[in-house]
Formats: structure tokens, sequence, C-alpha cells
């Protein structure tokens, strides 16, 4: 085995510039969730250069893919879940898109897992797919739960995927997440001449606010409940008749989270009932759930970091900086390894994703270096399933109820 990973890791650095050209031309055309028309259709299309077979549009999403090798059948099916959406706000002027998440090093460091795999494929012949899932939107309309509900995971066995972070961290997490819109409608009146007349939505939002934040003493410790106000009225003299807000809602358990839920919406429909304003709750379609990696995905892809010298790997508290993913729900559907690759501990500056000096960080020296060790490490551990039967007969068993 390690003679033939050596083989693997070789067919990884004869097209390290290659891999760094996909990061960086994903980087250079940060698109937003589901209108990815550059990015999906270049990877795709690379995709194709290297002898895949390509799906696009794929699930009915035009900014979906599927690229595979191999045959059904033949052994198992690990996917590599690539993801190329960017996030808005950035730039002098605050209009600028840009790969601030390092989307574009998702994308790049799952391409080259797989095309290491089909050289290695191509030398000493292995059963199996190798599978390139190009999923949208994750940061917006979370694409893969589409993608789930489609049927596009039902035949495969395991899905590996990796994320720049601060530090290494195999044991991450995300929280279940939702998002909920109250909407007041009152009755407007002259704030002063005749206040006893109106009926005031704006009051139902903050009473909804105070309510949460009353709340927030009986809930667990994992919970995040924030949201702002989108509309408040129109004028100082005038009592809205008219407020909006938007609130998300998290839990480290998809489960527990509705219970938290349920509370929150009792808080406005409490507002509603104390100022009589009438409220429309409305929640969001797509409800992200938390992670449940498989243990033995994780346990693979540790032995083959350190194979790499990639350390240290703490075991810390995986929800202290844990946010949302639609990955979340794929770890239901099926076995998933998610984790995160250290920039600091790589040498880069203090800048955590979302934030914008991480746009120095998510195309740099040091992402491409940890580009090739993640891509590596993720193929390494998908050759050992192709290789050990065993293990995909263990992942059969281990699919997390809903």
């Amino acid at each position: 085995m390690e003679e033939i990973k050596k083989k693997l890791f070789a067919a990884e650095d004869a097209h390290k510039e290659w891999f760094e050209e996909i990061s960086r031309t994903v980087f250079q055309h940060p698109e937003l969730g589901d209108r990815e028309f550059f990015s999906s259709q270049y990877l795709a299309d690379e995709m194709r250069k290297a002898g895949f077979r390509v799906e696009k549009p794929y699930c009915g999403m035009e900014t979906a893919f599927r690229c595979e090798l191999g045959e059904a059948g033949e052994g198992p099916t690990v996917a590599f879940l690539a993801e190329y959406d960017a996030l808005p706000g950035y730039g002098p002027n605050g209009d600028q898109n840009g790969h601030a998440c390092g989307h574009n090093w998702i994308a790049a460091s799952t391409f080259a897992a797989c095309v290491a795999l089909k050289e290695l494929k191509e030398q000493v012949g292995f059963p199996g797919r190798i599978v390139y899932m190009g999923t949208p939107a994750e940061e917006t309309t979370s694409g893969k739960i589409t993608l789930i509900d489609r049927g596009a995971f039902r035949d495969i066995d395991a899905v590996y995927q990796m994320h720049l972070g601060e530090t290494n961290r195999v044991d991450s997490a995300a929280l279940a997440m939702t998002i909920l819109q109250f909407e007041f409608f009152g009755l407007a009146a002259h704030a002063a001449g005749a206040p006893e007349k109106g009926i005031n939505a704006l009051d139902g939002c903050i009473l909804t606010f105070n309510g949460i934040n009353a709340l927030r003493q009986h809930v667990t410790s994992d919970v995040r409940i924030h949201g702002i106000i989108k509309d408040g009225g129109k004028a100082c003299n005038i009592v809205p008749d008219h407020a909006l807000m938007e609130i998300y809602v998290r839990a480290a358990d998809k489960n527990y989270l509705e219970t938290v839920i349920e509370k929150v919406c009792n808080c406005a429909r409490g507002a509603s009932l104390m100022t009589g304003a009438r409220v429309e709750v409305t929640r969001d379609k797509y409800t992200t759930y938390d992670i449940r990696n498989n243990p033995l995905l994780v346990k693979l892809l540790v032995e083959n970091l350190h194979s790499l010298g990639i350390t240290p790997l703490p075991t810390a508290d995986p929800l202290r900086t844990a946010g949302s993913t639609d990955i979340g729900n794929v770890s239901y559907e099926v076995p998933t390894c998610y984790t995160y690759m250290g920039t600091i501990e790589a040498g880069a500056g203090p800048a955590r994703t979302h934030e914008a000096a991480f746009l120095d960080v998510a195309d740099s020296d040091i992402a491409h270096r940890l580009l090739h060790q993640g891509a590596k490490a993720m193929a390494a551990s998908a050759l050992d399933l192709y290789l050990r039967p065993e293990l995909v007969a263990e992942l059969k068993k281990t699919k997390y109820p809903l």
C-alpha cells in the first residue's frame, strides 16, 4: 500500500501547476450562489480534459455538475465535493464579490484528488468510481440539499471534502440552521397627534427580540439566535404599520433545533398579542443539518495526514468556531468526512474566513501548499476504500437516522 500511495502522490505532484491554476482561475472569477456560470463550466470543462465523463447541468441545476470515471458495480463510489460560490461585500466600496471563504481552494483540492486517483487507476488499476460533484450555492440556497432531494447521492458510498480554516481540525462540526422571517402588520397613525389610533408593527419586532433575549437563558449553550430588522417604518412621526425581521436559528443537533424554532416563533406570537399587530411567520425552505463526521473516514484521513507530516491535529471544542453548511445534510445521507486545513499553522496571518483579509490567503502560496497536502490525503483515504472492501462493508452499516 505504501508503494502504491507513493505513486498516487507522484501523480498529484506531476500536475501541481494545473491544480494551482484551477484555484487561481476560480478565485479570479468570484460569482454568487446559483450564478456560478463561469466557474461551473470551467471546472466541468477541465474535468472533461482530464478524461472524466461529465454531466452538466446536473439534477436540473444549471451550475451543478457531476464528473465521473469508472463503472458502477465494480467497487465503491467515492465522491469529492466541489464548492465555487463566492461572497458579496468586498472591495473599497463594498460592492465586489470575493472568495473570502476559499471555495476556489475547495474546488481545486477536490479536483486534484480526483485527477491523482485517475492517473493511478490508469497505472495500477483498482475497482470503483471516482466522482467529482459540483455543488452550487453553499453560501445561499444550500445547493447540496436540492441535490440530495433529487437523488444525487443515492449511489455514493463515501464523501470527502476539506476546507481552509485557521487551524487544522479533523473534529469539525457545524450547527444545524434555518432562517425565520417575522412580518408584522399594524395600523398607521400620526405618532404625536393620534398615537392611540395606531398599532405599532415595529414594537412587534422589538418585543420579539426582547423575548428571544429572555429565551437565551433557557436553551442549551450551543444555540445561536441572531437577526436584524429589515423594515422598521418610514418616518418617525408615523406609527409603523409594517415591520419585517429576519432571524437565524442554530443548534448543534438538528432535532433540538426544531424545539428552539418553536420557542422563537412563540416569542413573535406573544409580541403579536401584546401589540395587536398581526404577524406572519415564514420559514426558509432550506434547513441545514449538523455534521455527523463518519469515524472510519476521519480515521483514514488522519492516518494519511500524519503520513504526509501534517501535525498537529488537535482535539478541541468543535462547536467553538462552528458555522453552518449544507454538507451537514450530506453527512446524514452518506458517510462523510469534512475537515479543515489550518492556514495560520501553515504560516499565514491571523485571518478568518469571510473576513476581507482572507482574500490574501485563499489563493496564496500557503494555500497552494495546503491544497496539495489536502488533495493527497483525501485521495489516499479514498484509495484505502478502493483497495480494502472490508472498509466499505463497514461504512454501509453507518448511516445516521434522520
